[in-house]
C-alpha cells in the first residue's frame, strides 16, 4: 500500500522558507550517534550472552546477523504489482512538456505518484500512444504520436514494464513503430517492452519477472488498430486478441512462471460497466489459465471482480482502470470520468497449499488534473481533494530549480496528534530557527475526522483553527515570520453584530495578531472590512478573477462577452461588488437581485428569503454569468438561475469561490438536466467533494499558483500590490482572443 512521505494535515499545512529569500535545506535535527555494540539487533535468545572483548563482540554480531538472516528467510516470499492505465497524450498533454529552455520534460505527470510506483516490485503503465518523435510530427486525436521524452519520464518514474498494444499503435505507421521500439532499446534496454516487436521471434519471447523466488509472466494484446493495416513485411508487429496465439502464449507463460498476468486492450469507450464482449474473453483467458487480467481502452473506470471456476481457480480482472493521463476537451456529460482513473494494486503470494496466488488487492483512485498553463498531472483522489498546499509547494520548487536550488519539497512535517481524553497538542518534526513560515489552512474542509471515545468525529472549523494556533505556538519564539494563508476565513460568515450575538471573525483575527502572526492572506473574503480588526497586521484579501475568466474561456472558448449576448448578475445586494468588477473588465452590463425577506419571522437564525427581486435590464437571448463568494446549500443561487430562464436568458454559468454544495449535488443535476443551469466553476482554494470533481457541468480553477506568488513575494520582502491586481492579465487574456 501506498506510504505518505509528508506527514501534514489536508486542512493545515506547513511551508517553510528561510527568512534571507531564497529557501534552504533543513534536514532532521541532529541525533546522537549510538555505538555499534548497541546497534546490534538482538532477540530473547541473547540475553544470555555476556561480551566483553571485541572479539567476542564480532562473534556475537556474526551470530546476530546469521540469526535474523534465517528468520528473514522464513517470511513467505511476495510480489508487488502496480498497474495504471491509459497515457493519453493529447497535444494539451504534449504542449505540457515544453520547458522555457526549449527542452521537453514530462516527469511533472508522476510528481505525486512516482514513489507508489518505484516502491513495486514490478510497476506497469500502459503506453496507448506510440513514441515516434519530432521527425514523425507530434499530434494528438486522431492519429497520435508523441516526444522520446515521455519515454525517459515513464523510466524515471520507476516504471517497469511498458504495454504498446493498443488500438494507436499504428497511428504513424511502421516509422512510428521502429522509432519507439529503437527508442526503447538505445535508451533503456533492460525496461520490458511489451505487445511490440520488429522480429517473429521475439513475438514469440514470453516476459518473466522474478522476485523472491515466484515468477511472474505479463502479457500484452489489442482488439484492434482503428482499421490501420500492420506492415506487410511484419505481420507480427502487434499482439492481436486471438484465441489462437493467446492460448498458446498463456500454456507457454504457465510452463515458464508461477502466475500468468494478461493486459488485454478491449471493452467499449466510455461505457462504466464491462460488456459481454469482455466477459466472452474473461471467460476464455480463466479457461486458459490466466490469474489476472488488467483492462485497459475505455477510458475510464470499470468494475473489478474475482472469477472462481468450478474447480476452486481464482482470475482477478479489473476490466477498465481508465486513463492515467489525458488531456480530453469538452463539456458534455461524462467528461469528468475520463479525468478519472484508477491504480491496480496487487501483492501476489503463496496460498497454503503453495500455489502463487492474489493475496491482497485494491484499486486506488486518481485524477488527472490541468492547472494554469497546462501544467498537467495525476494525483491521488485522496490527496486530490486536501492538494493546496501541495500544488503550492510545487511550484515552490520548480521556481527553486531554475534559479538552481534542488530542493524536494517546502512542506514542514507538521501533525497535531490527540491524546485519549480528546486533548490535542501541535507537533512540529523539524527545526524552524530563523525560517519564513507560511501555515495553509482550510477551516472549511469537514471531510477530515478524529476518534473520541469511539466515536468518528469529522473536523469542524473550530476544529481546524484549533490546530493552526498549536502549530503557531509550536513554532513561536524560534520562525523568523509567521503568515497564515486561510482562503476561507474562519468566522467570516459571522462578520458583524446585530444583537447580543458573538463577533467570531473579528476575535479570531485579533487572536493571531497576538499570537504574532504578521501576515493574512486570504481570498473573497465574505466582508473585506474585517481586516479592521487588526489594523495594524497586513491583511491581503485576494479576488481570483482572472483565475476564473482563464479557466472559463478554455473550458468555454465560444463565449462573446458584448453586450448584447453577455451580462453579468448579482445574486444579490452583498455580492454586488465582485460582480461590478467582472462586468467592468469584461464591458458588459450589470443586473442585480435582492433579497425580500420576511422580518417578522426567524428561521434556522435568519429571516427567510421571500422572493428575489430583479433590478435591470432585460436579460432575453443573452448568457449570465453569476458570482458569488460560497455556495452552500445553492438554493439562493439556483432561484436567480430559475428566474432568469423565466425571463427568457438563453445560458446561465454560476461561479463561487467556494463551491461547498452542503445539501448535495441533485439539485444542481437537476438544474443543469432541465436546461437552467449550464456550467459551475469554483475554486480549488476549499475541499471539493470528490463527486463535485466527476460532474461534467463543474469547472475547477485552480489558483495555487497564484497563491505560490504570494509565498514568493513575502518571502523575498517585496511588494504584493501588482500580484493583487490581476488587471494587465485579464487584458492580455482578452486580447488574445481578438
Amino acid at each position: 500500500m501506498r506510504k505518505n512521505k509528508l506527514l501534514a494535515t489536508a486542512a493545515l499545512t506547513a511551508l517553510l522558507l528561510s527568512s534571507c529569500g531564497s529557501a534552504q535545506p533543513t534536514g532532521a535535527e541532529a541525533t546522537e550517534t549510538v555505538p555499534a555494540e548497541q546497534n546490534m539487533v538482538i532477540g530473547n535468545w541473547f540475553s544470555d550472552i555476556v561480551a566483553t572483548t571485541a572479539e567476542e563482540k564480532n562473534k556475537v554480531q556474526e551470530f546476530a546477523t546469521e540469526e535474523m538472516a534465517a528468520i528473514d528467510a522464513k517470511v513467505e516470499p511476495e510480489v508487488t504489482l502496480i498497474m495504471v492505465g491509459d497515457m493519453l497524450m493529447h497535444m494539451p498533454v504534449n504542449n505540457s512538456g515544453k520547458m522555457e529552455d526549449g527542452t521537453m520534460n514530462f516527469d511533472h505527470l508522476f510528481t505525486y505518484t512516482k514513489d507508489m510506483i518505484a516502491e513495486a516490485d514490478v510497476a506497469i503503465v500502459n503506453q496507448e500512444v506510440m513514441l515516434g518523435g519530432t521527425e514523425l510530427g507530434i499530434s494528438g486525436y486522431p492519429k497520435f504520436n508523441t516526444y522520446y521524452e515521455v519515454g525517459d519520464a515513464l523510466a524515471n518514474a520507476g516504471f517497469d514494464v511498458v504495454l504498446h498494444a493498443t488500438n494507436h499503435t499504428m497511428d504513424r505507421g511502421k516509422d512510428g513503430l521502429l522509432n519507439c521500439l529503437n527508442f526503447w532499446e538505445t535508451n533503456y534496454p533492460d525496461m520490458a517492452i511489451l505487445g511490440i516487436q520488429d522480429t517473429k521471434e521475439e513475438q514469440s519471447e514470453i516476459y518473466v519477472y522474478e522476485h523472491q523466488g515466484i515468477k511472474v509472466a505479463i502479457l500484452n494484446y489489442t482488439y484492434g488498430l482503428n482499421g490501420l493495416p500492420m506492415p506487410s513485411d511484419m505481420p507480427f508487429a502487434v499482439n492481436l486478441i486471438k484465441e489462437s496465439q493467446i492460448a498458446e502464449d498463456v500454456a507457454k507463460a504457465k510452463e515458464l512462471a508461477d502466475f500468468v498476468v494478461l493486459c488485454p486492450h478491449w471493452g467499449t469507450e466510455y461505457v462504466l460497466e464491462e460488456t459481454k464482449n469482455q466477459r466472452m474473453w474473461a471467460e476464455f483467458f480463466m479457461e486458459c489459465g490466466v490469474d489476472l487480467v488488467i483492462g485497459t481502452h475505455p477510458h475510464v473506470i470499470e468494475p473489478a471482480e474475482m472469477w472462481t471456476d468450478e474447480e476452486g481457480n481464482e482470475m482477478l480482472v479489473y476490466y477498465s482502470l481508465g486513463n492515467f493521463v489525458n488531456g480530453t476537451s469538452g463539456t458534455g456529460a461524462g467528461v469528468m470520468n475520463r479525468c478519472v482513473g484508477a491504480l491496480a494494486d496487487v501483492t501476489v503470494g503463496k496460498n497454503e497449499a503453495g500455489e502463487v496466488v492474489v493475496l491482497e488487492y485494491d484499486a486506488i483512485p486518481l485524477v488527472c488534473h490541468i492547472a494554469e498553463g497546462e501544467e498537467y498531472t495525476v494525483w491521488y483522489l485522496e490527496d486530490y481533494t486536501e492538494e493546496l498546499a501541495k500544488k503550492i509547494d510545487h511550484h515552490l520548487i520548480q521556481w527553486a530549480k531554475e534559479v538552481g536550488m534542488q530542493k524536494d519539497t517546502f512542506l514542514l512535517e507538521c501533525d497535531c496528534p490527540r491524546f485519549q481524553n480528546g486533548d490535542a497538542k501541535g507537533l512540529v518534526k523539524q527545526s524552524v530557527r530563523g525560517d519564513d513560515i507560511f501555515l495553509v489552512c482550510d477551516p472549511g474542509n469537514y471531510s477530515l475526522t478524529y476518534n473520541l471515545f469511539g466515536h468518528e468525529n469529522h473536523m469542524s472549523p473550530d476544529d481546524h483553527f484549533a490546530n493552526m494556533k498549536r502549530l503557531i505556538q509550536a513554532m513561536a519564539g524560534r520562525a523568523h515570520r509567521i503568515s497564515v494563508i486561510m482562503p476561507s476565513l474562519y468566522g467570516g460568515r459571522q462578520h458583524r453584530r446585530i444583537m447580543r450575538e458573538s463577533l467570531d471573525c473579528a476575535v479570531a483575527l485579533q487572536e493571531l495578531e497576538a499570537m504574532g502572526v504578521e501576515n493574512i492572506i486570504t481570498f473573497d473574503a465574505h466582508d473585506p472590512r474585517m481586516m479592521n480588526a487588526i489594523p495594524l497586521t497586513n491583511f491581503d484579501n485576494i479576488m481570483p478573477t482572472y483565475q476564473v475568466l482563464k479557466t472559463l474561456l478554455q473550458k468555454m472558448p465560444e463565449l462573446s462577452f458584448d453586450k448584447d449576448h453577455f451580462m453579468v448578475i448579482s445574486p444579490d445586494e452583498g455580492a454586488i461588488n465582485r460582480n461590478m468588477y467582472f462586468s467592468s473588465v469584461l464591458g458588459c452590463n450589470l443586473g442585480m437581485f435582492y433579497k425580500r425577506r420576511d422580518y417578522t419571522r426567524v428561521v434556522n437564525g435568519r429571516n427567510p428569503i421571500v422572493a428575489h427581486e430583479y433590478l435591470g435590464e432585460s436579460v432575453e437571448g443573452k448568457t449570465m454569468f453569476i458570482t458569488d463568494d460560497i455556495i452552500a446549500s445553492g438554493e439562493s443561487m439556483l432561484e436567480v438561475a430559475y428566474e432568469l430562464k423565466k425571463r427568457g436568458a438563453k445560458h446561465i454559468i454560476a461561479n463561487a469561490t467556494f463551491p461547498l454544495f452542503t445539501s448535495g449535488l441533485k439539485k444542481f443535476d437537476d438544474a443543469v438536466e432541465e436546461g437552467i443551469l449550464d456550467a459551475v466553476l469554483g475554486t480549488n482554494l476549499t475541499y471539493r467533494k470528490p463527486e463535485l470533481l466527476e460532474r461534467s457541468w463543474y469547472f475547477d480553477v485552480d489558483c495555487s499558483k497564484y497563491t505560490a506568488y504570494f509565498v514568493a513575494a513575502i518571502n523575498h520582502d517585496m511588494s504584493v500590490s501588482s500580484i493583487c491586481d490581476p488587471m494587465v492579465k485579464i487584458e492580455a487574456l482578452l486580447e488574445n482572443r481578438k
